[in-house]
């Protein structure tokens, strides 16, 4: 069983809701001066900066105007200036439904692995009308076709979001690309399976994909081999799990599907070098237990 450290919290909308904004001053029903994760997307929307912003194991510091983006069971902390202020965005993963050729494919892709967007004073403008028609529909509960109205602004707002980011780290490769597809299908497979440690032939099986084919993709999309993709989502995971629970090198080893503990620490050793999964955690645990 999975022993959560007291110094992590999960954070959960009620079943009955699917969106929220709230100003950063408003009181929350968790802990958010700790290391906490939510099983929801946040949009942090500064006004004014100051402060840093910790992100699955990368901080940012926190400027005007800025857009940080936090996707469920991401392990994050956010260290305002006292003087910063904004409002965040809530919304569960399904509240917006994510399809083939849909745009928010590509938001996905495209923010969960930088999640920071820096609008110019232009852009911020647009995103400010938009999020205001967004506010005011939020706080009109009651009028007619409310919810899809906030479905409505909000794919707007996230849309635009994209644009701009589109245009921060311009790529070559279309939604609609087949490589694109490919790789969309292999990160989905890989959500699923990546703990079982399934053989590169076990992916290439499923999505019916010869490994050229497959690696080309993903060489164009992203840079990189379906091999580090599947490493680099196992590897985050045990790092998550190193800093959330108190479960040992050993059952975490074993969850993860290493025969041994040692293949787990070879494994890690081959991106943290310097450090063991034990350093690791030690280092964490000092720099951000409260």
């Amino acid at each position: 069983m999975t022993k959560e450290r007291i110094d992590i919290e999960t954070s959960y909308l009620p079943t009955d809701l699917q969106f929220r904004i709230v100003r950063f001053e408003d009181k929350v029903d968790y802990n958010a001066l700790k290391l906490h994760r939510h099983n929801y997307l946040e949009i942090f929307m500064f006004n004014k900066g100051g402060g840093t912003h910790l992100i699955d194991f990368q901080e940012y510091e926190i400027k005007d105007r800025q857009l940080h983006f936090v996707f469920p069971n991401q392990i994050h902390l956010v260290k305002r200036s006292d003087d910063a202020n904004g409002f965040v965005i809530l919304f569960k993963a399904d509240f917006l439904r994510v399809q083939q050729g849909n745009p928010m494919q590509e938001f996905y892709a495209k923010m969960l692995n930088s999640p920071i967007v820096n609008p110019s004073k232009e852009q911020r403008s647009i995103l400010e009308s938009i999020f205001g028609l967004l506010k005011n529909e939020y706080e009109e509960i009651d009028a007619q076709f409310n919810s899809s109205m906030l479905k409505y602004y909000l794919n707007a707002f996230l849309i635009q979001c994209l644009r701009y980011k589109s245009l921060e780290q311009p790529s070559k490769v279309n939604l609609l690309d087949k490589d694109h597809q490919i790789c969309n299908q292999l990160t989905q497979l890989v959500e699923t399976c990546f703990k079982q440690q399934e053989s590169l032939e076990f992916y290439e099986d499923q999505l019916n994909i010869g490994y050229k084919k497959l690696s080309a993709a993903t060489k164009k999309v992203y840079g990189k081999s379906p091999k580090a993709i599947i490493n680099e989502r196992l590897l985050l995971e045990i790092k998550r799990r190193l800093l959330y629970t108190t479960e040992s090198i050993k059952e975490i080893a074993y969850e993860f599907s290493f025969k041994e503990p040692s293949h787990l620490t070879k494994f890690f050793g081959r991106y943290h070098k310097s450090q063991s999964p034990v350093d690791f955690r030690t280092n964490w645990n000092k720099k951000y237990k409260p």
